[in-house]
C-alpha cells in the first residue's frame, strides 16, 4: 500500500451539537443540505444522530456535544475496505495510535482512532455500506 491508497475517500464528517435542532435547520435551511436520516421530521431536538447529504460526503451532527475542547473536537471517517490492513498501514508508517476499536467484524465495521498528538479520526469499512450507513461509531 504506497501513499493512502488504502483509503476509499472521505466519507463522513462528525461534529458534536449542543442543539440538535438549530444545528438541523442551519445546514438544511441555510445550506440547503438534504437530511439524510432520518428523514421528514420537523422538530430534531429529541434525535442523537442525524445525518446531511453534502453530495461528497455525510455531514453527521452527534448529540450531546457540551463545547468541551478535545472531547467534542470534530471527527472525519475515512471508508477502507479492511480495517486491519488499513489500521496495520497506519502503524507501518509511524503513527501511534491510541487503539479503541469497535463493531469490528470479520474486518469490517469502524474503528474510533486518536493518535498520540491527539488527531481524531474513524475508519469505516465500506464493504457493506448499508450494513454500517447509520451507526454511529462512538468513541
Amino acid at each position: 500500500m504506497e501513499g493512502n491508497l488504502f483509503t476509499k475517500g472521505l466519507i463522513e464528517v462528525i461534529l458534536y451539537v449542543i442543539d440538535m435542532d438549530a444545528q438541523v435547520r442551519f445546514y438544511r435551511d441555510i445550506f440547503g443540505l438534504d437530511v439524510h436520516y432520518p428523514a421528514g421530521l420537523s422538530d430534531y431536538r429529541q434525535e442523537f444522530w442525524v445525518t446531511l447529504d453534502t453530495g461528497q460526503c455525510l455531514l453527521a451532527l452527534h448529540a450531546g456535544g457540551l463545547g468541551r475542547l478535545r472531547a467534542d473536537t470534530p471527527k472525519i471517517v475515512f471508508g477502507v475496505e479492511d480495517i486491519h490492513a488499513a489500521r496495520r498501514h497506519l502503524v507501518e508508517h509511524g503513527v501511534a495510535l491510541l487503539a479503541r476499536c469497535a463493531r469490528l467484524r470479520q474486518g469490517c465495521g469502524c474503528a474510533t482512532e486518536e493518535t498520540q498528538k491527539t488527531i481524531r479520526f474513524q475508519l469505516r469499512c465500506t464493504k457493506s455500506r448499508t450494513e454500517n450507513a447509520f451507526i454511529p461509531c462512538i468513541g
